[in-house]
């Protein structure tokens, strides 16, 4: 009964403190494969088209 209930309380405290790390870090790939697909082939492009043939 005992270990049971540690076992159950001991996941509750672990997501109780890694979920905001763990969601920053989310938000952060997110944020970061948006920048990778943005800087991608339309940066890219545009970079091409606005800079003058020499």
């Amino acid at each position: 009964m005992l270990s049971t209930f540690s076992f159950l309380k001991l996941p509750h405290f672990l997501v109780t403190k890694y979920l905001p790390q763990l969601y920053a870090l989310y938000l952060a790939g997110r944020i970061l494969l948006a920048g990778q697909l943005l800087h991608g082939l339309p940066y890219s492009h545009i970079y091409h088209c606005s800079t003058p043939a020499i």
